[in-house]
C-alpha cells in the first residue's frame, strides 16, 4: 500500500505555520528579556520567564491538537512541530469520542512509548492520561481515515 496522507485545508496550514513562527520567537524572547536585566523585582523577572514559556506552551498544544497524519504499512505518523512521530498499529489502544456537534473531536490513544508529554495533554479532552492525539471531522476524508485505521489495527 502507498502511504496516504492527512492534511488539514490550506487555512489551517496556514494557521499552523503563524504559530510555529510565534512557538520560535517567544522562545527567542526569553533569553532576550534575561539579558536587558531592566527587572525591579522577583516577580517581573518570573513573569518575563513565564509569559514567554506560556505562550509556546498554548502554541505546541494548538500545534499538536491539529496535526497532520499519514497512514502507512507499518504505522501512523502523526505530525509534532517539524517532525513525524511513528505509532505503529498495534501501539493503538483505543479511538474515543470527545465534544459534540462543531467542537467534536475523536482522541487516538495509543501506549506510553511512541508520542510525547504533549500527548497526554491532548487526551485529557475525554478524561484520560494516555497520550493519543486528535482526529477532527474537519479532515475532507476522515471517514476514509477511520475506515483504514481500523482495517490496519484488525490486521495487527
Amino acid at each position: 500500500m502507498n502511504n496516504r496522507e492527512f492534511k488539514y485545508s490550506p487555512k489551517t496550514q496556514l494557521s499552523k505555520g503563524t504559530i510555529k513562527v510565534f512557538a520560535v520567537l517567544s522562545l527567542l524572547l526569553i533569553p532576550l528579556l534575561i539579558i536587558s536585566n531592566d527587572f525591579e523585582s522577583l516577580f517581573e523577572y518570573c513573569s518575563a520567564i513565564f509569559f514567554p514559556l506560556l505562550m509556546t506552551f498554548c502554541c505546541i498544544f494548538y500545534l499538536g491538537s491539529w496535526a497532520d497524519l499519514e497512514i502507512a504499512d507499518d504505522g501512523i505518523y502523526v505530525e509534532f512541530l517539524w517532525k513525524n512521530l511513528h505509532v505503529p498499529w498495534s501501539s493503538i489502544v483505543k479511538i474515543k469520542g470527545a465534544g459534540f456537534g462543531f467542537v467534536h473531536t475523536d482522541v487516538v490513544l495509543v501506549d506510553a512509548q511512541h508520542l510525547t508529554v504533549f500527548h497526554r495533554v491532548y487526551s485529557l479532552a475525554i478524561g484520560s492520561l494516555q497520550p493519543g492525539f486528535h482526529i477532527h471531522p474537519h479532515f475532507l476524508q476522515s471517514h476514509e481515515l477511520f475506515k483504514l485505521i481500523h482495517e490496519h489495527r484488525l490486521d495487527s
